[in-house]
């Protein structure tokens, strides 16, 4: 299949569904992806995009998809800065927040690739200064532990000890004085600064900063040129999307620029979709990348694998369980097909998804500049049930909308003027 690339000035398509994408909703068509679905998903996206940054008022976003181990698509739609109207494009730099998890997570499992260090290794073999609440925990939490929020620590621990200024280092050192959410590995809970604590102490180990083990093992090798863990460097990028908040009914640029670098491994990582999109290839073909091997596929499985439950349903014959792999979100479609991915938000700018399915080969990014809530991830999810049926299914960002709304109101910054 041919790649496409598009930007804001694609042509736009029709919004009505195809004959066969009709057809397909009342199940007259077999589900499954194949390149013919492939085909006709991606000519939809302009049309999907443009739609939804006018539903949203999202500024800007970009998306991209690999299929078969290609990039098939890439394209920028809207503004990355609503104040100059710079146009975004598929080079265009974003902020990742939590779609950080899984590339750290990638980064680990190439140094556990080397065979030094594997994701069982305990934290108090390669930083015996970290510590949690308890003795036992902190004698045994393992670098798995952290990265499938399943060490106890409370929901978002150390989060506000980052607004209020403090860096990576002293949060962590505090994580020690939270009392557990949970018993150990006895339960999830979404934690930004116990992955960092380990992904920390992974580099470390190696006498390496974050930052710099990032880029050697993963950035340079696929290739990610536009790809970065420090804060600086997507400062730098003179094409970078601009964050922008809600305020006053509308979307404006934020007042401030959020520092995501003292939880970098969890939340501090820029791209672009054509990046992410390499990211994808090495994921969907279990860590090979162009015909060479640069991470080992056992160790890059346990990334897969069901670690913790993320999501316990309330009535187990009507609700999906949740699980969380390692940075990753581990989960299974209608028709029982494996399904990974992940999404992020910054309050202060920024929302992102990813999504791949495995067994056949397909992933998708979606990056934009504002919290949403929902654009990318309602992007991404029509595009999979076009993929995989032929026919969106529903107004997935009416749903998220709903969800966020059931959840809290949706917060309003002022601009301080």
């Amino acid at each position: 299949m041919a790649p496409v690339v598009a930007g804001p000035g694609a042509s736009p398509l029709a919004q009505e569904a195809s004959p066969a994408a009709s057809a397909a909703t009342g199940g007259d068509l077999p589900r499954g992806v194949t390149p013919e679905r492939v085909a006709s998903a991606i000519a939809q996206i302009p049309d999907l995009a443009t739609t939804l940054l006018e539903q949203s008022g999202v500024p800007g976003m970009a998306v991209s998809v690999v299929y078969d181990d290609e990039v098939v698509y890439s394209g920028g739609f809207g503004v990355r800065n609503k104040e100059t109207g710079e146009a975004v494009n598929a080079d265009t730099v974003f902020l990742l927040a939590s779609v950080s998890k899984p590339i750290a997570a990638t980064v680990v499992s190439a140094v556990v690739g080397d065979g030094e260090i594997s994701w069982d290794t305990r934290m108090a073999d390669l930083d015996p200064g970290f510590a949690l609440h308890e003795a036992w925990p902190t004698q045994q939490v393992t670098l798995a532990d952290l990265f499938a929020h399943r060490s106890g620590l409370k929901d978002h621990g150390g989060d506000v000890l980052e607004d209020l200024g403090y860096g990576r280092d002293e949060i962590i050192h505090r994580l020690r004085y939270l009392a557990p959410q949970y018993s150990f590995r006895d339960g999830y809970a979404y934690t930004n600064f116990g992955l960092t604590a380990a992904a920390e102490a992974v580099a470390r180990s190696l006498g390496a900063t974050w930052e710099d083990l990032s880029a050697e093992r993963l950035y340079a090798p696929l290739g990610m040129t536009r790809t970065s863990s420090l804060l600086a460097d997507y400062e730098a990028q003179e094409n970078r999307a601009i964050p922008h908040i809600r305020a006053g009914g509308a979307w404006v640029v934020a007042p401030v620029l959020r520092n995501p670098d003292p939880q970098s491994p969890a939340g501090g990582a820029s791209s672009t979709v054509i990046d992410v999109a390499k990211w994808l290839r090495l994921q969907l073909g279990q860590g090979m990348y162009d015909r060479q091997e640069v991470i080992p596929p056992a160790a890059l499985a346990p990334m897969h694998r069901p670690q913790a439950f993320s999501r316990i349903p309330g009535d187990p014959a009507r609700d999906r369980t949740g699980f969380y792999g390692l940075g990753l979100n581990v989960s299974f479609t209608d028709d029982g097909a494996v399904q990974w991915g992940h999404s992020g938000a910054f309050a202060l700018g920024a929302g992102t998804a990813v999504f791949m399915l495995p067994g056949s080969g397909f992933g998708i990014v979606a990056l934009s500049n504002a919290p949403g809530p929902g654009a990318p991830e309602a992007l991404c999810l029509s595009v999979l049930d076009l993929v995989t049926t032929g026919a969106v299914s529903r107004d997935w960002q009416a749903l998220i909308e709903s969800i966020v709304a059931a959840g809290a109101e949706e917060a309003e910054y002022s601009t301080g003027t």
